[in-house]
């Protein structure tokens, strides 16, 4: 046991003496373990470290690059990245590095296991690089060999005396004996401008695209292709001030550049999707509103393109106030940690008419901060989609009541047809005048019944089809009603009066008498089906530039329920009634048509009012006649 706890003391030693340390991360409980020279590092006094915490340890420029390159160690077999760190002992450079992942048994990865090495004074190396002076070998044996970074060592002549693993395994060389004794300044792919100011002894920065094609036993073909290396040259000193070397620190972009490719590619297509799909992408701080939206996103949301966030987010302009508000409420539970996503079809305004938006907006998991809410926003039109949803419904609902109409017209003609042919076939049989005046009157009624049954459906085929014609003129409103006036008081029942207006104002409009006439007789034909006793009272007013016409009864009255359906096709609201259910909503047509409105006021036991206007209108070469004298009912 002692020898046991004496080699791990051992181990500790040698492992705090390379300034390494090992850490967990459990990416369910979002948190590091760490080892004790890390907590020792860190500053810290438990052993456990957040994710949230440990981003404020890394310098600020590095964070979120770090920060998002680690999350991806979910999903990426590698990993390992150089950055500092800031302590109060000052600015530390370190390496971190996967060595294991554990995943449930989802396949996700819930843990990792990794090492931290701290780079002693690696700060100032990379800044600095250019001001050494003196042992060069020492400085590239011992300084570079091993950094993540291809290093070339040349004489003052120009020949190369060494280099470091990483150059070799950029080039693909196998050995060091192959390329030693190059000469730098006879490499053809330099270029003239860098090997002169080179032979000048300056240190200059250049940029190739190394096709690796043999040139003079040093460069040779890479299993790539090709790379993209950043080349940074640099004239080293002696003790005396004299050029002495020349180090050549060749970074490789190539995975860099190919990535910056790839996300360019992604990007032209992400594009033309989001333009073809009309889906948009938004990405933004929930208080500051700092962040970026594509194109679409804001066509989507019915606003110009670039127009800053803060003047999107929360305002919401074009979208429906039911809507807008919703979202504004669901963000209030964002910042109470009480909600992270919201989905929901909107309206958005688009010019005079509303267009739908599918809105999904969700917070970001990777977002650390919980004081700087990051939401992800994406939106696509499906207006197209809703419409032909709407379309679909609404052709489902006439196709329902169609089918229903129809099975209740073989009743509703095939009473009045019995009636007929019942009592034609009693009224040759019998002699007797009273039964005959009696059977007569029968089939007069029925006549009529059938006859408004075949107009109606005829009328219904009219709309359908859109050839429902009006033929408008001048016309006098108090003539018309004196005339249906009349024509009504004969059907009247025996404890039902009629009545007129107690004023009839004279005017004139130009409309179309006999659709006038129709609804008008809808009206008066439903107030004598529903009303036993009391009256039935026919009038129109002149209200600023409409005329309003109305029925008043003192029958039934009309539950709330039936009044909210009315007016629909195929609807009646009395099943034990006689009747199509398309008499009033035919009546809404006109009236639309016509340029009015319509609607019913109604109380159950204290009857109906049921109304319409008409514009106070006249015949396009007329002269508009002097104001009429308003009339009052």
């Amino acid at each position: 046991m002692e020898d046991t706890e004496t080699q791990l003391g051992q181990y500790k030693l040698l492992l705090d003496s390379a300034e390494v340390g090992w850490w967990e991360a459990d990416f369910v409980q979002r948190n590091y373990i760490c080892s004790d020279y890390l907590i020792h590092i860190f500053e810290r006094e438990e052993e456990a470290l957040s994710f949230f915490d440990f981003y404020y340890l890394i310098r600020e420029d590095f964070r979120d690059l770090i920060t998002t390159e680690f999350l991806s160690i979910q999903s990426a077999d590698t990993y390992e990245q150089i950055f500092p760190i800031v302590t109060s002992g000052g600015e530390k450079w370190v390496r971190s590095r996967l060595c294991k992942r554990e995943f449930n048994e989802s396949g996700h990865c819930v843990k990792a296991l990794g090492i931290l090495q701290v780079l002693p004074d690696m700060g100032s190396k990379e800044g600095k690089i250019h001001e050494m002076i003196d042992h060069n070998d020492v400085i590239f044996r011992k300084l570079y060999m091993n950094l993540p970074i291809g290093i070339e060592l040349y004489d003052r002549d120009g020949y190369l005396i060494d280099l470091n693993a990483k150059d070799m395994e950029l080039f693909g060389i196998r050995s060091k004996r192959d390329v030693l004794g190059v000469n730098l300044f006879s490499n053809p792919i330099l270029p003239i401008d860098v090997s002169k100011k080179l032979k000048e002894h300056k240190s200059v920065n250049f940029r190739l695209n190394y096709p690796f094609r043999k040139i003079e036993n040093y460069y040779r073909t890479s299993k790539i292709g090709e790379l993209d290396i950043v080349t940074k040259a640099r004239i080293l000193y002696d003790q005396k001030g004299k050029p002495a070397s020349y180090l050549l620190i060749n970074m490789d972009n190539t995975e860099k550049t190919i990535a910056y490719n790839r996300i360019s590619e992604f990007e032209n297509v992400f594009t033309l999707v989001s333009t073809y799909a009309k889906v948009g992408y938004a990405l933004y701080d929930l208080y500051t509103f700092e962040g970026y939206a594509v194109k679409q996103w804001y066509e989507n949301m019915g606003e110009e393109d670039g127009t800053p966030l803060a003047d999107v987010i929360g305002v919401y302009s074009h979208i429906h106030p039911d809507d807008s508000k919703e979202i504004r409420a669901f963000f209030e539970k964002v910042k109470r940690g009480e909600a992270h996503h919201f989905r929901k079809e909107l309206q958005v305004r688009s010019g005079d008419n509303w267009k739908w938006i599918c809105a999904n907006i969700t917070r970001n998991p990777q977002s650390a901060d919980p004081h700087k809410p990051e939401m992800i926003c994406i939106n696509y039109d499906i207006t197209e989609l809703k419409v032909s949803q709407l379309r679909r419904e609404k052709a489902e609902e006439l196709d329902r009541l169609k089918s229903a109409f129809l099975a209740n017209m073989s009743h509703e003609i095939r009473t009045p047809l019995n009636a007929i042919v019942g009592f034609s076939q009693l009224l040759a049989e019998t002699d007797n005048s009273a039964e005959k005046h009696e059977f007569v009157e029968v089939i007069e009624s029925n006549n009529q019944l059938l006859l408004q049954l075949i107009c109606d459906i005829l009328d219904l085929a009219k709309i359908e089809s859109g050839t429902m014609d009006f033929k408008l003129a001048d016309m006098d409103v108090k003539g018309m009603i004196e005339e249906v006036l009349t024509s009504f008081s004969i059907k009247m029942p025996d404890k039902v009066a009629l009545l007129g207006p107690s004023i009839f104002p004279e005017c004139q409009i130009y409309s179309d008498r006999m659709r006038l006439i129709q609804v008008l007789s809808n009206f008066l034909n439903n107030a004598i089906k529903y009303t036993s006793e009391g009256s039935i009272t026919l009038a129109y007013e002149i209200v600023d530039d409409e005329i309003k016409f109305s029925v008043t009864d003192t029958g039934e009255g009309i539950s709330p329920e039936v009044q909210a359906h009315i007016f629909d096709r195929f609807y009646k609201g009395n099943t034990f009634k006689q009747g199509t259910g398309l008499g009033l909503s035919i009546c809404e047509t006109i009236v639309d048509r016509l340029g009015g409105k319509i609607g019913v006021y109604s109380e159950l036991g204290k009857g109906s009012t049921f109304w319409f206007t008409h514009p106070y209108s006249f015949s396009p070469n007329a002269k508009s006649p002097a104001s009429p004298n308003p009339g009052t009912i």
